[in-house]
């Protein structure tokens, strides 16, 4: 990975040592790529691994095979376009205030998690848990892509 120009260091603030042929914005964008496409197919496999299970035989109503694979694959849809949609959302209603859209953003996640689990009989606590896990996540894989970027 290519060094990016770092606005502390009297040598690296030159651009053609500290990344030759500007090469470290594709790196630096492939990188992030790849982290948010990482992202949207944990959470794609999290939301479907949500869908209800059919009822075990309750009131002698057995249900169709067809309707369950249907909501797996909707939620797993639904998850794979989280991070874009809240991203854009974000982006799109917090364009003027950035704290704004940090706030719409996370909170826009969390809704979701919760709106999933809520749909799917799950706690709605436990979404919001394991949304912010994910945030915290999200967060320290950043983090340390930025350290990696600048050193």
């Amino acid at each position: 990975m290519y060094r990016l120009p770092s606005p502390f260091h009297r040598q690296a603030r030159d651009s053609a040592l500290s990344a030759a042929g500007g090469g470290s914005t594709t790196t630096t964008c492939c990188c992030t790529l790849v982290t948010a496409g990482v992202t949207c197919i944990a959470t794609s496999v999290h939301f479907a691994g949500l869908a209800q299970a059919p009822a075990a035989s309750e009131g002698g109503a057995e249900p169709t095979p067809a309707a369950q694979p249907s909501g797996k694959v909707w939620l797993a849809i639904l998850g794979f376009f989280a991070l874009p949609l809240v991203a854009l959302v974000a982006v799109a209603l917090g364009e003027r205030n950035p704290v704004l859209g940090l706030v719409l953003a996370v909170g826009g996640w969390i809704g979701l998690f919760a709106l999933v689990y809520d749909a799917n009989k799950r706690r709605t606590q436990k979404g919001v848990v394991v949304a912010i896990v994910s945030l915290l996540i999200m967060a320290a894989v950043g983090t340390v892509e930025i350290s990696i970027w600048l050193h």
